[in-house]
């Protein structure tokens, strides 16, 4: 009895895929701007009519997988322990995770990027990625100095450079082909780089 619901729903999600992937592949091809919605049902081979059973828009497809990716990097993050004596390796972890998530979902973000300025909604949606990643850099750069971990520097002006480095390694990384992006080295550059800048201690958790 429940073998039908299930056979409906995976069809729908097959469906509801095959549009998601086949809109990425346009905007990339073609720009967001200039796609349309009969490029996209043409090259998912789906009848026109079809995408509006799951979408309203062209926006809602690329809206929809860049809020996955924001779940996704929230989801990611934990708190360092109470015990934990440098934030080397948590540093280090939190640009990971986010370059990791860039990374493996870079072409969401690289459309994302480039209609951030002329569309509030996908602005909005890069705005909250981007929140999230500062609001944790300055999570982290407040317990190390409640830790005695840094030198006497003005926190904001740490936050914001660190936050900055972050932004320059995401530019970086969306400009690379997937090949040659090398995350895990980027991430250790952009933290030691950091570290360097602000801690007192050669002391770094092994990686």
């Amino acid at each position: 009895m429940n073998m039908k619901p299930n056979r409906q729903h995976r069809r729908r999600e097959r469906t509801k895929n095959a549009i998601r992937q086949a809109a990425m592949k346009i905007f990339l091809k073609t720009g967001f701007h200039q796609a349309n919605v009969k490029e996209i049902m043409d090259f998912a081979d789906l009848g026109y009519g079809t995408f509006y059973q799951y979408y309203n828009s062209k926006l809602d497809v690329l809206l929809e997988q860049a809020n996955e990716v924001y779940e996704m990097i929230t989801t990611r993050y934990q708190k360092p322990p109470s015990s934990e004596k440098s934030i080397y390796q948590r540093t280090f972890n939190s640009i990971y995770n986010v370059l990791f998530t860039f990374d493996r979902h870079r072409d969401v973000m690289t459309v994302l990027k480039k209609i951030r300025h002329t569309d509030p909604e996908a602005n909005k949606v890069w705005e909250k990625i981007m929140q999230e990643l500062f609001q944790r850099l300055e999570f982290d750069i407040t317990w190390s100095m409640e830790k005695g971990l840094c030198r006497n520097v003005n926190r904001d002006l740490a936050i914001s450079a660190l936050y900055g480095m972050c932004l320059g390694a995401i530019d970086h990384l969306l400009t690379q082909e997937k090949s040659n992006a090398d995350i895990l080295q980027i991430s250790k550059e952009v933290a030691l780089l950091f570290k360097e800048a602000i801690f007192i201690t050669d002391e770094m958790p092994r990686l």
